[in-house]
């Protein structure tokens, strides 16, 4: 602000300086900037942007709004578009230049070219990854360095791209100029190769952004690729009839329906800006209002700061349950997008209420699934209000109880993720050999209930099973693939590797925490003081670990130290059973896991590996081979060797990735299904399948209660009859969506008799 001229002396109402402001709260940063600042600087600043003056008015909400006044602030909150609409333009400045800026600038430059033609999206070109100049050449782009490949990734990273209340600033105003530091990124450039790099990252089962940010969050650009829709959503509202009807072969993919603005509602928007950030969870809502308020879909509400979010969050999901992205149809999908209510930890938070911004929200794919049958888009709103704002009334089906479940898991990083479950095998051998509900190996279910029985590439057809795939895929028994099947029999081939690199891991991680304890100088502290314990004759017992101990620690092979445990030891006798008993040389109906031999000639010489020694928290190995900017990004602290699986073979592992954080196998008591649900679960959670859901959901019985049936006495007595009647109502509290072999397409709806209704709390 200094450097566009703004002028530090100049006084508020009651005659203090920004310097007085300063030292009033204790900002000594900036009041340090105010005592040493050269005023020279603003007149070289002036003259080469000559369009900020001295004269101008300036906008910025942290200085113009009191953010500890609640009225002032939704006084000032609610008419926020309008400043930005009305400006002369938006000066969007990242933060200092710490070296790269220049770096990113140049190659924003050089993927314009391709970007303006689209060739860059159809290019061959890995984002993020160092490659020579002739495959750039071959590709028709000029050559980015990974050192530009890293500031542009910095650049991503920035938090104006990120922050939620940034969003408005950007799509309301057409005239943007964005500074790092001195340094301008031309904006429009700058979307454009957004566009395509994120339609080339989507060709990627995994992207290769995530060597920056973990797996589970969006790529690094998507933000960025966010603002453009958004913008693009806005032109072609605002722009004449015979202008979107020559724009339409190239925006068409924005079309909401006849009569629809391009433009999307509130309740859409608030969750397709899920991965933003925000301070205050109100502002989930309140800082897209704005960009939505006079859209015909998105609700009246009113700016207020004194509601808790927990009510204005309830007043929201029940918007959105009559239906989102364009649907005319009520719908319980959003209910779905919660994977685990005890992540929310918020008791005044309804259970089936989404904590917007919560990390993890990873629903199932539910394009893919219709459990309950020609009910999976039915949603009676009639029946979603009890009188209690916390309540949501539903109709459902339940379908069984959870018997058993495998290990709980610590957060949801890969490292975790890729720990091999002893529980697994156990939970599969509790199995028929044949899964009566889709005719497939017990081993089969296991691999498919572990990726969703889902496709890893979103340009992959949707519809399941088409002829061409019928005709070439078949299954473990030379049978043609399940009807209600989405995967390909490939993804068998790859679970098998996983599940032989995931035991691979467990090994390299325990001699690598093993090594580290022994030889580094904290573990030989912690040695040192353990041995006081240990003392004979007056010498301490702790010594440097010999040669022949280290290769022993080293030792990943089945018959080395970290498969000796007993957990381990049953584990892998559970994982020869099951290849004994279901391998079709043996009779059996095919096995998907592998044997002790396979295991054993995978961890001689594997083909890849889900855990290494650079993926550890805190190792800049990958940075450090291109540049010593201490502001470029480092890689994720949980980033997997994902570059080192073959071509073609990252599918199933997407998948696994996709789903399994913070989920967990389990099977149920009386049908023995097998599915994934949320880590919360425990014995005694029941399965059911609700009317306008598409996959199954599990909730826990909280009680029940007998109520007056207000509703029959106003039908049958005017309200006025005397000894009102009786309903019994049960309650149950949402845990989690779940995926479920041989039940996702409506199987299990019609053996299961009546719909029941129910209270969700």
């Amino acid at each position: 602000m200094l450097e566009a001229g703004a002028d530090p002396q100049v006084s508020d109402h009651r005659g203090l300086t920004c310097l007085d402001h300063a030292l009033t709260y204790g900002r000594l940063g900036i009041t340090d900037l105010l005592l040493t600042f050269d005023n020279s600087r603003i007149n070289r600043y002036q003259r080469k942007h000559k369009h900020i003056g001295r004269g101008a008015n300036l906008w910025i909400d942290a200085i113009c709004i009191n953010q500890w006044d609640t009225k002032e602030k939704s006084l000032q909150v609610a008419v926020m578009d309008r400043i930005y609409t009305q400006a002369t333009f938006v000066a969007m400045w990242l933060g200092k230049d710490e070296g790269h800026a220049a770096a990113a600038a140049q190659a924003v430059d050089k993927l314009f070219v391709a970007a303006g033609s689209k060739h860059l999206g159809e290019s061959g070109i890995v984002p993020y990854r160092d490659a020579s100049p002739e495959v750039y050449a071959h590709a028709g782009i000029p050559y980015i360095s990974m050192r530009e490949w890293m500031a542009l990734a910095a650049l991503y990273l920035r938090q104006n791209f990120t922050r939620l209340w940034c969003l408005q600033e950007i799509v309301l105003q057409d005239d943007i100029v964005m500074y790092v530091g001195e340094v301008e990124v031309p904006f429009h450039e700058f979307l454009m190769v957004t566009e395509q790099l994120h339609i080339l990252q989507q060709k990627f089962a995994v992207p290769p952004s995530t060597m920056f940010r973990p797996f589970y969050n969006a790529p690094i650009e998507a933000e960025a690729h966010l603002i453009s829709e958004l913008r693009m959503r806005k032109a072609i509202d605002d722009a004449p009839e015979s202008t979107r009807q020559a724009w339409f072969n190239d925006t068409r993919r924005f079309w909401r329906g006849e009569g629809k603005p391009s433009r999307i509602p509130l309740s859409e928007m608030i969750m397709s800006t899920i991965t933003f950030n925000c301070y205050d969870p109100r502002d989930r809502v309140y800082a897209l209002i704005g960009m939505c308020k006079d859209h015909p879909e998105s609700p009246e509400l009113a700016i207020n700061y004194d509601k808790p979010y927990e009510e204005i969050y309830t007043d929201i999901m029940r918007l959105m349950l009559k239906g989102v992205r364009g649907q005319d149809q009520p719908s319980l999908a959003m209910v779905g997008c919660i994977k685990d209510s005890a992540n929310k930890q918020n008791e005044n938070l309804p259970s089936w209420v989404v904590h917007f911004g919560q990390p993890g929200i990873s629903p199932f794919r539910m394009y893919y699934f219709s459990a309950a049958g020609s009910e999976s888009e039915t949603f009676d709103l009639d029946l979603s209000s009890s009188g209690r704002y916390n309540e949501l009334v539903v109709e459902g089906k339940r379908i069984d109880v959870v018997k058993d479940a495998a290990t709980k898991r610590p957060g949801r990083e890969r490292v975790t993720m890729f720990d091999f479950d002893p529980a697994w095998t156990a939970l599969v051998l509790s199995l028929p050999q044949v899964y009566s509900y889709t005719n497939q190996p017990r081993t089969e279910v296991l691999w498919r209930t572990l990726c969703a029985d889902s496709t890893a590439t979103e340009d992959v057809v949707r519809a399941r099973n088409s002829q061409s795939e019928q005709s070439q895929d078949s299954g473990m028994h030379g049978q043609k693939r399940d009807s209600h099947s989405s995967s390909p029999s490939s993804y068998a081939h790859q679970f098998r590797d996983q599940l032989c690199a995931m035991l691979l891991a467990h090994a390299e991680r325990a001699a690598d925490s093993e090594l580290r304890f022994k030889l580094t100088r904290g573990g030989i502290l912690l040695q040192a003081l353990m041995s006081l314990q240990l003392r004979e004759g007056g010498v301490n017992a702790i010594r440097a670990p010999s040669e022949e101990e280290i290769a022993h620690i080293t030792d990943t092979s089945l018959a080395g130290p970290h498969f000796s445990s007993p957990v381990m030891q049953e584990a892998l006798a559970e994982l020869e059973a099951l290849h004994q008993a279901d391998n079709t040389e043996g009779g059996g109906p095919g096995c998907a896991t592998p044997s002790l031999d396979q295991v054993a000639a995978y961890l001689e010489d594997p083909k890849w590996r889900v855990w290494r020694k650079n993926a550890l928290p805190g190792d800049s190995t990958v940075v450090a081979q291109y540049t010593t900017d201490a502001d470029l990004p480092e890689p994720a602290s949980d980033v997997q060797a994902m570059d080192d699986l073959p071509p073609g073979e990252e599918g199933f592992r997407a998948q696994f990735s996709r789903y399994n954080g913070g989920r967990r196998l389990f099977v149920t008591g009386q049908n023995q299904f097998l599915g994934l649900g949320a880590m919360s679960m425990g014995a005694g959670d029941e399965v059911w399948v609700l009317k306008g859901s598409k996959v199954p959901f599990l909730l826990r019985k909280m009680g029940e209660e007998e109520e007056e049936d207000d509703d029959e006495v106003a039908r049958t007595s005017g309200g006025k009859g005397k000894g009102k009647p009786k309903i019994q109502r049960t309650y149950y509290k949402y845990i989690g969506d779940l995926y479920v072999h041989g039940i996702m397409h409506g199987e299990a709806v019609e053996a299961a008799g009546e719909w029941e209704k129910i209270v969700l709390i």
